[in-house]
């Protein structure tokens, strides 16, 4: 519209903000109970150029999760499958695979990390 706002965007910070929605014909808020909204959306380059308007994005909160370096998920995804392999009494032969599984695990997100870019 003129004012440059996304109706679809507006009726989620109107459930944010208000819990519910007013109709166009009914002037009483129509309450929605039980609801969270989780969002998700790639690093902006431009905030001027960004998606979500303000009035919506003042509603969430902002988390930036920098990528890890491959050496980073190797120790980390390691380390915690070796924990549950321990921790739930998988036999040598399982934790003898330990590496082969990383690796393996770690080309696959590389693969599907490339795909979706």
């Amino acid at each position: 519209d003129q004012f440059g706002s996304q109706p679809v965007l507006e009726l989620v910070r109107q459930l944010i903000d208000q819990n519910g929605w007013f109709s166009l014909t009914d002037p009483n808020l129509t309450f929605v109970e039980d609801v969270s909204v989780c969002a998700a959306m790639p690093v902006m380059r431009d905030s001027r150029q960004a998606p979500i308007p303000s009035r919506l994005l003042r509603q969430m909160h902002v988390l930036h999760v920098s990528g890890l370096s491959e050496a980073d998920m190797r120790t980390i995804f390691a380390h915690t499958l070796k924990w549950y392999h321990e921790t739930n009494g998988f036999p040598q032969e399982i934790l003898d695979l330990e590496p082969r599984i990383c690796d393996a695990s770690l080309a696959v997100y590389a693969r599907i990390r490339a795909r979706l870019r």
